[in-house]
Order: C-alpha cells, then structure tokens, then sequence
C-alpha cells in the first residue's frame, strides 16, 4: 500500500516533467502486465511468506492489490500528461498565430 501512495504521490509531484512521467507509465504498465506472472509465482510459493493462499487462478488478490492500483496511477499518470501536452499545444500555436501575424504587418 505505501509503495502506490509513494507512486501516487511521484506522479502528483512529477506532472509537469514529461520525460519522468512517460517512464513511470512504462514502468507502471510494464509491472502490471508482469502482475499474471507474479500470481503464478505466489500461488506456487504461498506457503513461504503467507498463512493462506491468496493467490487463486483467476489472480483477483494480486489485480486488487497490486494492478488495480498501478493502473489507476497509470491513468493518472496518462491523464496528467495529456495536460500537460494540451498547455504546450496552446503555446505552440498562439506563438505560431502571433509570428504569422507580425509576418503580415511587415508585408504591409
């Protein structure tokens, strides 16, 4: 739990560094998809670390715990930097409209 709030929190802190938010979705995506595999592991090894087998064939103890978290910080992560390309679109394109427009005035 403390390590998606860590997660959380990076994304929060992190919105307008693009380079670190891309990376952190890669990393994010890339563990939640990796979660089947992790469940497999657990339900083969339960006996090691835990009293019960939480880990069943369908891996609903691991999708609640583990992916379902990572994946909303994903989509946070994913909305976050839709933002943040949107801010950098709208500057783009007022400077663009302002040059164009001083290009006219100089024509005249």
């Amino acid at each position: 739990m403390i390590f998606h709030l860590i997660i959380f929190f990076l994304v929060i802190i992190n919105r307008k560094n693009f380079n670190f938010q891309a990376a952190l979705l890669v990393i994010l995506l890339g563990a939640t998809y990796l979660s089947k595999d992790l469940n497999k592991l657990g339900h083969k090894n339960w006996t090691t670390f835990a009293g019960r087998n939480y880990f069943d064939d369908n891996g609903t103890f691991i999708g609640v715990v583990y992916a379902g978290p990572n994946l909303f910080n994903s989509i946070l992560g994913l909305i976050m930097c839709t933002i943040e390309i949107s801010k950098m679109l709208i500057k783009v394109k007022t400077a663009e409209f302002r040059f164009k427009e001083k290009q006219k005035k100089k024509q005249k």
